[in-house]
């Protein structure tokens, strides 16, 4: 390994060597503290602004301008809709956390897809996943070894006590957040053709993919873990085998019998529909009373304005008698329904716009189909941009896996 560091620094250029380092320094980051993973992202936009020339950026900027195009008009509504918002700061701060979602296409569209290696991103992105493990789990076990009787404390282990936020309270963060890139960083073990190699030695997969799949589960995201059963039946699918199925179904008792024994999980399911079969899913009534709440504001085109999304909320929030929503000051957990909220349906069909076109253009091939399904899924539960992690994450993936596997400049990755 020292002797390829050597090697790669001895014949790069520089600026190569700044721009790789600020992408990995960013990709690796995605996982932990936002100050840092913010840190990081500047680096990488000092990094691609010294190493691509102007008349190259402005090349590839012809070639990718409709994508470029979306998340321009998607950012410029947010501004856009600081003329009719009365919280003015509030609406600020939303303009501030999503300018990413201009800069970071801009500058990743504006790059030859060459300078993008999926292979040391992904790489990457799993070297941050499991230092976000080691740090959380590290604080769990610190935890049951300091206590009285920890070998009492052991058992708790499995139950929320050191579950969903409380597992993740060391990076300050959101277990659904790190749990999306774990089902990403998977499939690209498991799928992506740089990692073939990587998947010839079994028990290798086994030890790495069982501990992220352990704390997947712990992290008690339902998202993630439906969007990983559904990316587990497309690849079986895709690859219909007798073995296939056989580890399709394997994957499926392995899923079942961790998210049981995970308590936590196996409750949060639980909630989701009764014995009837009446949807019981808290966030299904929030949403009806927030569309119902925002029908009445006539805003339908442009919305209410993105720093004025609160107000309905805790209208709606009030009338269905979720005092916990009210208190924890709760966004809409639903991407499209902010976004209509706040930008009305042209910030909605922008949005969506977004999905549609990275569909078309890259026939969701290779990691981009398990990216597609992992945020289209999480779009429709949680509000991912409004926290600067879910903004990062969606430009930057996006961004990244669309350039290389755009159907007319796709290359082996």
């Amino acid at each position: 390994m020292i002797l390829g560091i050597k090697n790669y620094l001895a014949s790069n250029k520089p600026k190569q060597i700044f721009f790789d380092f600020g992408l990995i320094f960013f990709a690796g980051t995605l996982p932990l503290w936002t100050n840092i993973n913010t840190i990081a992202l500047w680096v990488f936009i000092a990094g691609s602004l010294a190493y691509v020339t102007w008349s190259d950026r402005k090349n590839n900027f012809n070639k990718n301008k409709i994508a470029i195009a979306a998340f321009t008009m998607l950012y410029l509504l947010y501004v856009f809709s600081l003329i009719y918002t009365d919280n003015i700061s509030f609406g600020l701060r939303k303009v501030e956390k999503t300018l990413t979602l201009f800069l970071i296409p801009m500058l990743v569209l504006t790059h030859n897809r060459e300078d993008f290696k999926l292979k040391f991103i992904y790489a990457a992105l799993g070297g941050g996943l499991f230092s976000a493990m080691t740090i959380c789990w590290g604080a769990v076990f610190y935890s049951i070894a300091t206590n009285a009787t920890p070998w009492v404390q052991l058992k708790y282990f499995f139950q929320w006590i050191y579950s969903s936020w409380n597992l993740v309270k060391p990076l300050d963060g959101h277990p659904s957040y790190i749990a999306v890139l774990l089902v990403i960083f998977i499939f690209a073990l498991l799928q992506a053709k740089s990692f073939a190699r990587f998947r010839k030695g079994r028990v290798k997969v086994i030890l790495i993919l069982l501990p992220l799949l352990v704390f997947l589960i712990q992290t008690s995201s339902r998202v993630a873990l439906v969007a990983l059963v559904i990316l587990i039946f497309l690849y079986t699918l895709k690859r219909l085998t007798r073995k296939n199925i056989i580890l399709f179904g394997t994957a499926i008792i392995l899923i079942s019998a961790l998210s049981y024994q995970f308590d936590f999980m196996s409750n949060k399911f639980d909630k989701i529909l009764n014995s009837r079969g009446k949807i019981t899913f808290e966030r299904y009534e929030r949403w009806t009373n927030i569309m119902k709440g925002f029908g009445d504001e006539d805003a339908l085109l442009f919305g209410i304005g993105a720093g004025d999304v609160n107000e309905i909320y805790e209208t709606a929030y009030l009338k269905g008698r979720n005092f916990k929503a009210i208190k924890e000051n709760y966004n809409a957990h639903n991407q499209f329904v902010e976004t209509l909220v706040g930008l009305g349906l042209l910030g909605l069909f922008s949005f969506i716009a977004l999905f549609v076109l990275f569909a078309y253009k890259t026939r969701l091939e290779g990691m981009a189909l398990p990216f597609f399904v992992v945020f289209l899924l999480f779009a429709f539960f949680e509000s991912i941009l409004e926290r600067s992690q879910g903004v990062f994450m969606f430009a930057f993936l996006f961004s990244v896996l669309y350039l290389i596997f755009q159907k007319d400049r796709r290359i082996e990755s």
